[in-house]
């Protein structure tokens, strides 16, 4: 009997010690924040489409794809507008699924990032959203 309990307060040791540097570990990785290099361009790549809300049942589904939601998408174009190694935005856009609410949205964030005086370039790939391209344009 005392040989198991023995094994017990063992098996529960390596565990406690292993849980301390498992999250000491994570810990470390976690508070890493990425580097930006100075000159750098921020790349929008929207061929995947863009949603406006992420499901509430997604992140338990099997076969949820992490796509970015609008909040995404404007929100990295605001915090590169106040980066300072951030110069310009290239925005590649595939998907003639982009209503016109979305696009209002891009517009907007986009005109205040060329408030900082850095450029814009959006590359649309579609002849199905001629009227993406007067809107973002403007």
């Amino acid at each position: 009997m005392a040989i198991r309990v023995r094994w017990v307060v063992a098996g529960v040791m390596v565990f406690f010690v292993a849980a301390v540097f498992m999250l000491v570990i994570g810990l470390w990785i976690g508070n890493r924040a990425p580097s930006v290099a100075s000159g750098s361009t921020l790349v929008l790549d929207l061929s995947g489409g863009v949603i406006e809300d992420v499901p509430p049942a997604a992140s338990s589904s099997l076969f949820y794809v992490d796509a970015p939601t609008v909040w995404d998408i404007t929100n990295a174009i605001r915090h590169a507008a106040a980066n300072d190694k951030i110069d310009a935005i290239l925005m590649k856009v595939r998907s003639p699924g982009l209503g016109w609410a979305k696009v209002d949205e891009f517009r907007e964030a986009l005109l205040h990032f060329k408030m900082n005086e850095k450029p814009v370039i959006c590359w649309i790939e579609s002849e199905r959203i001629s009227m993406l391209r007067i809107q973002l344009a403007n």
